[in-house]
């Protein structure tokens, strides 16, 4: 038996032992229970895992996909005229880990801007501005940078 279809058998008819309920199994594929201890021994036929290996391939059968079914290679949905392809299935889960990060990275940056924007912070640069601003102005009006000598000159002649 393959390891699929002993999966399968263990999912669907397994009493939690390790085997399975072969009464179960024999009611499922219409045979007797005598022939599912046979094919749990020696092996099934090729029809049995390739059941097995659909099975594995298909859609659970519980409510959250109700309405949800294959057509061909497209995955039909309960929405109308909602078919998806692989690929688009495919873009869909990119699309969504792109977010994720996107959102990751968006709270990562509101954190440091409501930092930045903290009223104490903003009230300590605006001081710090006012300083530099009152030092620029002190600078503007001292001798260094008076113009051709002309703010020495009137203080010579004040004397």
């Amino acid at each position: 038996m393959k390891s699929e279809t002993r999966f399968y058998f263990l999912n669907q008819f397994g009493n939690n032992k390790g085997g399975i309920i072969a009464e179960k199994a024999a009611q499922h594929f219409d045979v007797s229970p005598r022939t599912i201890r046979h094919w749990w021994r020696v092996g099934c036929p090729s029809w049995v895992n390739k059941f097995a290996e659909m099975a594995a391939k298909s859609i659970p059968d519980n409510t959250d996909w109700q309405g949800f079914s294959f057509n061909g290679n497209k995955l039909v949905t309960p929405f109308k005229r909602l078919e998806l392809a692989p690929s688009e299935l495919l873009m869909l889960f990119y699309d969504r880990q792109f977010h994720a990060i996107a959102n990751r990275d968006n709270k990562q940056l509101n954190k440091q801007i409501s930092a930045l924007r903290n009223n104490e912070e903003a009230e300590a640069i605006n001081e710090e501005i006012d300083v530099i601003i009152k030092t620029l102005g002190k600078l503007k009006n001292s001798p260094i940078l008076a113009e051709k000598r002309s703010f020495t000159k009137a203080v010579a002649k004040n004397r």
